[in-house]
């Protein structure tokens, strides 16, 4: 069974974070018209559907990035960011790729991944701005939203929704293009076969590079890759999601095959080892 060939991604590497390079390829059925699912490429993913037999394609490439990217200015990120806003501005960061590498293993550090996140209405009544700025006019969905922030830094724990929302919030602070990925990621445990539905649905991000283009990430431990196990539903300003999920929701996609040729070139002991990730340059 396909179980046991997921049982080779990486999960946790003693001595820092994995240097991964090489490719992944992975083969996917719907027991509806995977004719629905975007084709969808960018720098390092390719997802292509075979309209004649609704064969879902997913390769993934870790070649180097070779971005030249400068890092961005590091603003206040306000009381709950201090740590990571030290990091980013003592560090010795010189391309945006690292940048993005630090933000993402200070989220891995410290917010504990829980399935369950609190709801606008389980918020505090604390409205104090998590930047320090005074409140603005805002819209019911920005206020709901910087809540929700506000909540995820103070209790350090959040869902893959509120890990992918919290990035883009110190994403776009630092002026760094990022949006929203909605989709299903298949963990070493699952079986080959998923019901679409609750939480098997998953939300990651993609980060714009000016030299190299869209790139995905993924909050939970992935710096600028996904693996061939990722499946795009979506990608939010590309897509209509909602209709997408509405039209999926209930319906079974199944992994037929998946071939890992990830190969670890080096550790970063700076980084966590839980996070995986994609080489920017090799050699410098």
């Amino acid at each position: 069974m396909l179980i046991f060939l997921l049982t080779s991604l990486l999960i946790n590497v003693e001595g820092g974070a994995a240097l991964l390079i090489g490719s992944q390829q992975a083969k996917y059925t719907f027991n509806h018209s995977a004719v629905l699912l975007p084709n969808y490429t960018n720098n390092g993913f390719r997802q292509e559907i075979n309209a004649q037999t609704g064969v879902i394609h997913v390769s993934v490439e870790n070649r180097p990035i070779r971005s030249h990217t400068k890092p961005l200015l590091v603003p206040q990120l306000g009381f709950h960011l201090k740590s990571l806003e030290s990091q980013l501005r003592e560090q010795d960061i010189r391309t945006m790729a690292e940048q993005v590498a630090v933000i993402l293993n200070w989220l891995r550090l410290h917010i504990e991944y829980s399935n369950q996140t609190l709801t606008y209405h389980q918020i505090s009544q604390n409205t104090e701005s998590v930047s320090g700025e005074a409140p603005k006019m805002k819209t019911r969905r920005e206020d709901e939203s910087s809540y929700r922030i506000q909540q995820i830094l103070s209790a350090r724990r959040a869902d893959c929704v509120g890990l992918s929302e919290l990035a883009v919030f110190i994403f776009n602070k630092l002026g760094i293009h990022s949006r929203f990925v909605t989709g299903v990621a298949f963990k070493k445990d699952d079986p080959a076969r998923l019901l679409l539905e609750g939480d098997v649905l998953h939300r990651w991000i993609e980060v714009y590079y000016p030299d190299a283009g869209w790139i995905f990430s993924d909050p939970s431990g992935k710096v600028n890759y996904v693996e061939a196990t990722y499946v795009v539903l979506g990608v939010w300003g590309e897509h209509p999601i909602e209709p997408m999920i509405q039209n999926l929701f209930g319906k079974e996609l199944e992994i037929l095959i998946f071939q890992n040729g990830f190969k670890l070139f080096s550790l970063i002991p700076d980084l966590d080892g839980r996070v995986g990730v994609r080489p920017n340059m090799l050699f410098k």
